[in-house]
């Protein structure tokens, strides 16, 4: 995109329902972002700021979304559902096992 918002250039072309809440790393190198299928899971994704090296980062078939990065980039932060009550998950912005940081009865997560 231009400094107008003109030449705007689509970066996921994935086959999915939508790409939504993208959040840019704190250096500007990388976007997180929620991928919607048409199964009705999501999943978090990263990707470069020109589209290339997509990687699923949550990996889970249930509804994974409000993705943010911790401060310093080297972790993610989101709301999942995976066991049954939306809590707050993490997991290296680079990949790997995921950690459940709450565990409370109702929503657990950014509401915005």
């Amino acid at each position: 995109m231009d400094p107008f918002g003109g030449n705007l250039v689509n970066l996921t072309a994935a086959s999915a329902l939508s790409d939504n809440t993208v959040e840019v790393s704190p250096d500007g190198q990388k976007l997180a972002f929620t991928r919607q299928f048409p199964a009705g899971n999501s999943e978090i994704f990263t990707m470069n700021v020109d589209g290339t090296n997509q990687v699923n980062i949550s990996n889970f078939p249930t509804y994974d979304s409000i993705v943010t990065w911790s401060p310093d980039g080297t972790t993610l932060i989101w709301t999942s559902d995976r066991t049954g009550d939306f809590e707050v998950w993490s997991a290296p912005a680079t990949g790997g096992p995921a950690t459940r940081l709450t565990n409370a009865p109702g929503f657990d997560g950014r509401c915005d």
